[in-house]
């Protein structure tokens, strides 16, 4: 077990999505790079595998499992969606590493209600491979979940289940909490090597700092008592010596900079290095269902905002431009997000009244936002007039004020606090209770 997993501040885990498409070989040497480098700070790795590839690996897993306290999860690769498949690649798992209960599968795309049904029948408790944000990149259309863990619905797999229990969903890498949102860019916006050294044009030194701020986001809300866990993936078959085209020979680099990173993380602490298995039982022991959190981001400049390929938004803000502070509120009934100095959200995704959709299809926001026509607040109570065109869940986030007495469901980050109400049809008054 790694000596950092003593500090217990913000849960990091380092992943590896360590299987090849079907009919490929497994990444062995990708595999083998990356726990050289992780192993060397004596971090544990989550490995993502089909068997074959724990067959090639599996003396050296056993070793790994055993000094530094590495996982497996089970790639869903070339299976039928359907529970007794599920049984047998996971019982063929835990045969060849009994040192793992396999109780986290992962899959990017191809999710949905009946796999996470049949997922749970096989005994799984947690799914690696949601992308907060993401709109038909490498056919994954997850926009409209919130960031960190949550218990998915058996209406749509996009959306938290009232009540909690089931699967937890788990994201492919953590993204930027502030970028992400304001450019609807997120895979480009998040702590993923390869996509530094692929699409921008970074220095090791200046890519490093935006992954450290990243981080760095998450830190301070686990700080604030509203933690999620921090998921560093890369893909073992990006790392493996044979591959051609825009690869081709970079891994040594893509290693170089992982081990880098890495090293900085370690160096600066706070944060408590894991695996996915544990994160998602220790979310399951501390109850899964989370009433609401509040989670809040604020950005820096940095150059690549120079480059239009992330994003033509930013081809109009530039690199000296920094987006503003965001809040996100995330229960089991919406997920509202808040532009700092702002009581009403920005942008509000109910979940009452989602159906379920296909794998390409986005769920959708309140096109038209209720409007706060007044609202007043003391040290002890709050007062406000709203007008929407229907009922409505919905959220007002406000700032501390000294002697505020704050009950202890509603979430505080900080120097602020959500609350969560519904709202009717038309224009009323809502006010804090008693």
């Amino acid at each position: 077990m790694s000596p950092h997993s003593i500090s217990s501040d913000l849960p990091f885990c380092v992943v590896s999505k360590a299987y090849s498409p079907v009919g490929q070989e497994p990444p062995v040497d990708g595999v083998r790079h990356l726990a050289e480098a992780a192993h060397a700070l004596n971090l544990p790795v989550t490995w993502i595998m089909e068997p074959a590839g724990v067959r090639a690996l599996q003396g050296e897993l056993a070793q790994w499992h055993a000094r530094y306290g590495d996982e497996l999860a089970m790639a869903l690769t070339g299976l039928a969606v359907d529970v007794p498949s599920y049984r047998r690649r996971r019982e063929e798992l835990r045969q060849l590493c009994p040192w793992s209960e396999v109780i986290v599968s992962g899959q990017g795309g191809g999710k949905s209600e009946e796999m996470v049904e049949a997922l749970e029948a096989a005994g799984i408790c947690g799914h690696w491979g949601y992308c907060w944000e993401q709109t038909y990149v490498d056919g994954i259309t997850d926009y409209g979940h919130s960031p960190g863990l949550f218990y998915i619905s058996k209406k749509s797999y996009k959306m938290p289940r009232p009540g909690g229990g089931g699967v937890v969903a788990v994201e492919w890498l953590s993204r930027d909490l502030n970028k992400a949102f304001w450019t609807g860019n997120p895979v480009h916006f998040a702590g993923e090597p390869d996509a530094f050294k692929v699409m921008g044009d970074w220095s090791d030194e200046e890519s490093i700092r935006y992954f450290l701020h990243v981080v760095g986001q998450y830190a301070r809300n686990a700080r604030a008592g509203q933690p999620l866990p921090f998921v560093f993936q890369e893909e073992a078959e990006q790392l493996m010596e044979r591959l051609r085209g825009v690869y081709a020979g970079m891994w040594p680099k893509l290693i170089d900079w992982i081990s880098a990173a890495l090293g900085q993380v370690v160096k600066r602490g706070g944060v408590r290095f894991t695996t996915l298995p544990e994160v998602v039982s220790e979310f399951v022991r501390q109850g899964g269902e989370v009433k609401g959190r509040l989670y809040r981001a604020a950005d820096e400049k940095f150059h690549v905002l120079n480059d239009p390929r992330f994003s033509p938004h930013l081809r109009v803000y530039g690199a000296a431009f920094r987006f503003p502070e965001v809040l996100h509120y995330c229960s089991s009934n919406l997920f509202a997000t808040f532009r700092q100095g702002s009581p009403g959200p920005v942008r509000l995704i109910r979940y009452d009244r989602q159906q379920a959709c296909d794998v390409s299809t986005p769920l959708e926001g309140v096109t038209e936002l209720p409007v706060i026509e007044s609202l007043q607040w003391s040290e002890q109570r709050w007062r406000a007039e709203i007008s929407s065109r229907e009922e409505m869940p919905y959220a007002l986030c406000l700032p501390m004020r000294d002697g505020r007495r704050i009950p202890e469901d509603v979430p505080v980050n900080e120097d602020m606090w959500a609350w969560e109400l519904r709202i009717q049809k038309g224009t009323h008054y809502y006010e804090s209770p008693e």
